[in-house]
């Protein structure tokens, strides 16, 4: 694995072309106790008009309290960013409060996944994510602490999964890994998007591909408590 992409995995990964910073989030209550409301979910990034989740739709569809979204048949070799599966999994928030994020999900079908980018093994997983407002998704600098995701990265493997992250400094990592405790802490007020991403060996928001198109993902519960 070259240099780059090794210090990517290991601070979590996200080297996006260089977009507009993101407009700041639309006033609202506290998301203390946040509740699956799927028509809030957005399948991406979409970073200026480009949906970086080929072959996926802008928003899963509502099911019950949840939602759920197939993966799409893809196959190996294909030019960077180009591959068909989903990346980020995020919706709307005003700031995070509280001491979890709780997550259950479930992996129905075969199972069979690759990474979407990098050297596309099987070694693929799920982390719980947030984004501070006004995150230009270049990773420089100060943007370096715009984005964060669960040190812990959970299986993708068919079955139920519960899983629960605290939001704890040691328990997340930045772009690079660098943020500090203060940065973090500023992050979670600050935050506008909170969700999860399928990760890879090359990064945690780098994607999760399917080589039969022969699973599926259902978010069952998502709670920030």
């Amino acid at each position: 694995m070259r240099r780059r992409e090794l210090i990517a995995l290991i601070g979590c990964a996200a080297l996006w072309p260089l977009a507009r910073a993101q407009p700041a989030a639309r006033k609202a209550a506290s998301e203390s106790r946040d509740s699956v409301a799927s028509s809030q979910w957005e399948i991406g990034p979409i970073i200026n008009g480009r949906q970086y989740s080929v072959g996926m739709p802008t928003s899963p569809t509502p099911d019950g309290e949840g939602f759920w979204f197939d993966f799409p048949k893809a196959q190996k070799g294909l030019d960077r960013w180009s591959t068909p599966g989903p990346h980020y999994m995020t919706k709307p928030t005003s700031g995070i409060s509280g001491s979890k994020i709780k997550l259950v999900y479930e992996i129905a079908g075969d199972g069979q996944f690759f990474g979407s980018t990098g050297n596309q093994s099987p070694f693929v997983y799920l982390c719980a994510f947030f984004q501070r407002a006004g995150d230009n998704w270049s990773g420089a600098d100060a943007f370096e602490a715009h984005r964060w995701w669960s040190a812990k990265m959970f299986p993708l493997k068919a079955g139920k999964h519960d899983v629960e992250v605290p939001l704890a400094r040691e328990d997340w990592l930045s772009v690079y890994n660098r943020g500090t405790e203060a940065q973090f802490a500023d992050a979670l007020r600050k935050a506008s998007s909170i969700g999860f991403t399928f990760g890879n060996d090359e990064g945690r928001g780098h994607g999760v591909s399917s080589p039969t198109g022969g699973s599926s993902f259902r978010l069952i519960s998502f709670a920030v408590v």
